[in-house]
């Protein structure tokens, strides 16, 4: 089997310069790419330097008749700042092409030669919407709670709901919303959605978006959500078991796991997530598996 396992954790952006012909590569071979999306574990030791505060893609308002600025990350301290790194907004600065094109303009020359980059308003000549990526831990139980709590924001509270099929990462600019507010929806998006909601949604967007329930599967209140996801057609052909051993280990052994996720799914929600979308998932351009 081939594949990329990413832990951006430890301290960079899955968007960083030194990866993007590596994800080229991996886009136009399908090879699939394993990263960590769940908070905590890491954090550096160092001292920070102030220009780390701010991302290096998403915007924020800065109030009326103001500029928009670069994102200030909510996550300053050292011990939470990893999670800056590891947040699911950052893989649609991969995906989306105009994110990418703000990525690959601050690239060495090498960069944006490969991608055809020639200006802000031009489309790159090559993109990586088809990137096949997987989201270890569906951004963790703690994140699955919190959209569970949530009922009055619209984009939050109907996501799985059977006539919806997600929100809009870009909404159509409107004549009565400042160009500031449309550009800056994502850094708010940032500071206040979930990362299950996120995540769902980039599933819904993108057709190579796949989520494991890995570590969060030691938690029994998530099978509830994970029925709602399984009934979803858009949805349930990317989502992968996993336990996270031996990390989980400290919680509950493997075959107890293994026991409690075949008692609360059907024998073919199981086969669907155990078998049959790891085989989609695992597939390369040159590799079956069988």
């Amino acid at each position: 089997m081939n594949g990329f396992k990413i832990y951006p954790a430890l301290g960079y952006y899955p968007f960083d310069e030194e990866l993007l012909l590596l994800w080229k590569y991996a886009a136009d071979n399908q090879i699939p790419i394993m990263t960590h999306v769940i908070k905590g574990t890491i954090f550096y030791r160092g001292k920070k330097d102030k220009k780390w505060d701010y991302h290096q893609v998403l915007e924020q308002n800065n109030g009326v008749n103001q500029p928009t600025s670069p994102l200030m990350l909510p996550e300053l301290k050292n011990i939470d700042f990893s999670t800056n790194f590891t947040h699911p907004l950052n893989y649609l600065c991969l995906l989306d092409e105009k994110l990418l094109r703000k990525v690959v303009k601050n690239c060495r020359q090498e960069i944006k030669d490969f991608f055809g980059y020639s200006d802000d308003s031009t489309e790159l000549k090559h993109n990586l919407s088809k990137l096949k990526i997987c989201m270890g831990h569906y951004g963790g139980d703690d994140e699955w709670a919190k959209y569970q709590e949530r009922d009055r924001l619209a984009q939050v509270s109907n996501i799985l709901r059977i006539e919806i099929d997600g929100f809009d990462f870009f909404p159509q600019p409107k004549p009565n919303v400042a160009i500031e507010d449309q550009k800056s929806y994502l850094g708010l998006l940032w500071r206040s959605m979930d990362w299950f909601s996120i995540i769902t949604n980039m599933m819904y967007k993108y057709e190579n978006v796949y989520a494991d329930i890995s570590y969060i599967v030691h938690n029994p209140s998530i099978y509830p959500l994970l029925k709602q996801i399984l009934g979803k057609d858009e949805l349930k052909d990317r989502v992968l078991y996993g336990t996270d051993f031996f990390v989980v280990r400290n919680h509950k052994s493997e075959k107890q796991l293994l026991s409690e996720v075949m008692a609360n799914l059907s024998e073919h929600e199981f086969d669907l997530i155990a078998r049959d979308n790891p085989r989609a998932y695992l597939k390369t351009s040159y590799c079956t598996i069988i």
